[in-house]
C-alpha cells in the first residue's frame, strides 16, 4: 500500500520530478541515496522519496522538508546460523511477486504524482516505460555461496533480465583498477547501459572540525535480524569485561533507545554529522562489512574492523577483498575476540586514500536534467 507521509513545501510541476527508493534491507542502501539527493536538489529537481520501516526514519530526518511516500517493504529476516541460503532461497517467490507488485504500483504513484524519473536502488521491480528508470547497485554479479556456485549463471542472468528493464544502471564504484567492489561490479559483461559514478557516502561533504576523542571504541551496528542483535549482545559482553569506554549505536532509527551502563554507552541511532564526528575521533571502530559502511570509511580516510554478516557472500567477499588490501582488518563473528582483533588493529591500522571522481556521479545527473518532457 502506499501511503503519502508528509509535504511541507509545494512542489513546482515545470520542474522534472524524481522518485528516489531505496531497498530496505539494512540502512545502507538508504544512507548512500543521501548525496544522490543533495545532487539532484542542487540541480533543482522536485525530489519525492518513496522508502518504509527504518530507512524511512533515516531519511525523514535527514530530509525533514521532502515529501514522502510509504511503500510496504518486503521484510527478510536471516537464520541464526550461518546457513540462512535456503530460508533466503525459500522466500524468493515472495521477493519476485513484491518486485511485480511494485512495479504495478508504480504505475499509479507515477500518475498519481507526476513522476518524470525513478531511480531505484537495489528494488528490482521500479521501473516503467511511462518514466526514465534507473537502478542502482555495485552487484552486477551477484556470489551465490561456494556449495551454491554452480547457480552463478543463473543468477546472472536473471539479475541482467532485470537490469535490462532500466534506462540506465549506475555503480557506485571507482571505474580505475584501484576500486572497491572488485569482481562485483568489475567482472565482464557488464550491461551496455552501465556507468560507474563513483563512491556514494553521506559524509562526502563534512568537514570534520571536531573529531568526538570521548570513546576507545565505537561499534556501528546495522544489517537485518537476528544476525544485528546477535552481533550486539556478542560485543557488548566482550567490552564489559575490558577497560574501554564504549558507545554503540545500534542501527534502528526507528526506536527511541538510550542508556548508560558500566562502561558502554547506547544509542539506537545517531546523526549523520554526529556519527562522522566519532568515526574520525575514536580509534577503534567496529562494524559490518557492509558496501555503503565500507564507502563512508573510504570518504572519512579511516579504517575500521569489519565483521561480515554470516553466510552473506557479498560481505565475506569484501572483507576479505579489503583486508587483502590492507585497508581494513575482517573478523569472523564467530570467532570474534576483542582483545586479540584490537591488537591486531593496532598494528596494521592504515590510512585509506582513495581519490573518487564526484564529477562521474554530476555526469549522470546532468543526463537526466537534459532529458525531454
Amino acid at each position: 500500500m502506499l501511503f503519502l507521509i508528509s509535504s511541507t513545501e509545494k512542489m513546482h510541476h515545470t520542474k522534472k520530478k524524481v522518485l528516489i527508493a531505496p531497498l530496505d534491507w539494512g540502512l545502507g542502501h538508504a544512507t548512500r541515496v543521501i548525496p544522490i539527493i543533495h545532487k539532484l536538489l542542487a540541480q533543482g529537481f522536485d525530489v519525492l522519496i518513496a522508502a518504509d520501516r527504518a530507512p524511512l526514519i533515516l531519511l525523514q530526518n535527514e530530509f525533514p522538508k521532502l515529501p514522502f511516500i510509504r511503500i510496504q517493504a518486503s521484510p527478510i529476516r536471516y537464520s541464526q546460523s550461518k546457513y540462512f541460503v535456503l530460508p533466503l532461497l525459500l522466500a524468493l517467490p515472495k521477493i519476485a511477486y513484491n518486485a511485480l507488485s511494485e512495479h504495478i504500483r508504480l504505475r499509479k504513484i507515477i500518475k498519481l504524482h507526476q513522476i518524470d524519473i525513478v531511480i531505484s536502488d537495489n528494488r528490482f521491480g521500479l521501473w516503467h516505460k511511462e518514466a526514465y528508470c534507473v537502478f542502482i547497485t555495485h552487484q552486477i554479479h551477484i556470489r551465490p555461496p561456494k556449495k551454491l556456485n554452480f547457480t552463478r549463471g543463473m543468477i546472472r542472468r536473471l539479475n541482467f533480465f532485470f537490469l535490462r528493464r532500466y534506462n540506465e544502471v549506475w555503480i557506485p564504484d571507482l571505474p580505475t583498477d584501484d576500486n572497491l567492489s572488485g569482481s562485483l561490479s568489475h567482472a565482464l559483461p557488464l550491461p551496455a547501459h552501465a556507468h560507474y559514478i563513483g563512491l556514494l557516502s553521506r559524509f562526502e561533504n563534512y568537514s570534520v572540525a571536531t573529531p568526538n576523542t570521548n570513546y576507545g571504541i565505537l561499534v556501528i551496528l546495522s544489517g537485518p535480524e537476528p544476525q544485528r542483535s546477535i552481533l550486539e549482545q556478542k560485543i557488548i559482553e566482550q567490552i564489559q569485561q575490558s577497560n574501554y569506554k564504549s558507545l554503540l549505536v545500534g542501527g534502528q532509527p526507528d526506536r527511541a533507545i538510550s542508556y548508560q551502563q558500566a562502561n558502554i554507552h547506547y544509542e539506537a541511532h545517531l546523526p549523520s554529522r554526529q556519527l562522522a564526528d566519532l568515526i574520525v575521533g575514536t580509534p577503534i571502530v567496529i562494524s559490518r562489512s557492509g558496501y555503503s559502511s565500507v564507502m563512508d570509511y573510504v570518504t572519512l580516510g579511516q579504517s575500521a574492523i569489519l565483521i561480515p554478516t554470516p553466510g552473506q557472500t557479498e560481505q565475506e567477499y569484501l572483507a576479505a577483498r579489503l583486508s587483502a588490501k590492507k585497508y581494513f582488518v575482517v573478523s569472523v563473528q564467530e570467532e570474534f575476540d576483542l582483545q586479540k582483533t584490537i591488537r591486531i588493529f593496532e598494528e596494521n591500522k592504515t590510512n585509506i586514500r582513495m581519490t573518487n571522481p564526484r564529477d562521474l556521479l554530476m555526469l549522470r545527473i546532468k543526463k537526466l536534467s537534459s532529458l525531454r518532457d
